[in-house]
């Protein structure tokens, strides 16, 4: 298991698998982030962020209103 520190407190690990075919990744929230700044972070566009909310359905949140995904410092999502 490596994990990576960048700026801002962004942290990637990157888990790999046995014979180094399969890589995934997550990210660890930090106070302040949002599903729509990760998804600029990674992916490059904004739009991108239910991407992320799709696979940590479990993890993650929702206001009853849809409005708002809830997400805390700490948290580690997995960003495919």
């Amino acid at each position: 298991c490596v994990v990576i520190s960048l700026s801002k407190g962004v942290q990637f690990v990157d888990l790999q698998g046995g014979q180094g075919a399969v890589t995934s990744d997550f990210y660890v929230v930090s106070s302040g982030d949002t599903l729509s700044g990760i998804a600029k972070m990674r992916y490059g566009s904004t739009e991108l962020w239910r991407l992320i909310l799709d696979a940590n359905q479990e993890e993650i949140g929702v206001l009853p209103s849809g409005e708002r995904a809830l997400i805390y410092p700490g948290q580690e999502l997995f960003l495919p």
